[in-house]
């Protein structure tokens, strides 16, 4: 497999999501070119304790949407890689729709690099992204969230499938729905097709994390489903830093 991989790495050696240039040495483990990785917003600490968002302030543990703990959130915790914001929104609208794949060798190599102590702890068993409609993936032709998984189980060793949980409601795009609205339009629209009596620990991903209603949607199938605890990883996130009230 390591030879494979070298060879992959030849053939097609990586380049940055951002400008397209060619990665060379550790530009390769940062998944960006040295310039651009200067114009990105990694998400580092201090984060929000539960969702994982960029929060800014040490003295703060929870965003404002996980005040209180995130009690209302079913997954245990999330991480987050980037602030979705400058040119992070162009990758990932390239990524989503323009077909570059190849921009989640960039993803995985910064989850390795920030979260594999965090990963290791939680007890990762499976790797499974948020799964799309079936309509939507085939005129789409893939379901970005199942490439993040791909290459961060290529990249982790934890092995990945997108055939346990499946989505079975075409739902509306969830932009400028209120919170109730989103949970209304989630509701029901996922189901397992496989049961998780091997899998108990679960790290479910996703391109871009809101306000957490997917995600709880999905993890909530999984834990009636059997598994025991789900954590997140998403490749984006918005601000959780607090805002100043005028």
């Amino acid at each position: 497999m390591n030879n494979i991989k070298r060879l992959l790495s030849i053939l097609y050696p990586p380049s940055c999501p951002v400008c397209g240039t060619l990665l060379v040495g550790k530009e390769r483990e940062a998944g960006f070119c040295r310039k651009c990785m200067k114009e990105v917003v990694p998400v580092t600490e201090p984060s929000c304790k539960k969702c994982g968002k960029l929060i800014g302030d040490a003295g703060t543990e929870y965003c404002e949407d996980c005040a209180g703990g995130g009690s209302r959130h079913l997954y245990t915790q999330g991480k987050c890689l980037f602030l979705y914001d400058g040119p992070m929104r162009g990758v990932m609208y390239r990524f989503k729709y323009g077909n570059k794949r190849f921009y989640a060798r960039s993803f995985a190599a910064c989850a390795v690099r920030n979260y594999s102590d965090w990963i290791r702890r939680a007890g990762i068993d499976i790797i499974l992204p948020v799964p799309m409609y079936r309509g939507k993936e085939k005129a789409r032709g893939y379901n970005q969230a199942a490439v993040f998984a791909k290459a961060l189980s290529e990249a982790t060793g934890i092995p990945a499938t997108d055939s346990i949980l499946i989505r079975t409601v075409n739902t509306v795009p969830m932009k400028g729905l209120s919170d109730s609205a989103r949970r209304r339009n989630l509701k029901n629209a996922f189901h397992m097709q496989s049961n998780l009596v091997q899998f108990k620990r679960v790290l479910l991903v996703d391109d871009i994390y809101t306000t957490g209603t997917t995600v709880d949607a999905a993890a909530a199938c999984l834990l009636e489903g059997g598994a025991d605890a789900v954590y997140c990883m998403y490749i984006c996130a918005g601000d959780g830093r607090r805002r100043r009230k005028a």
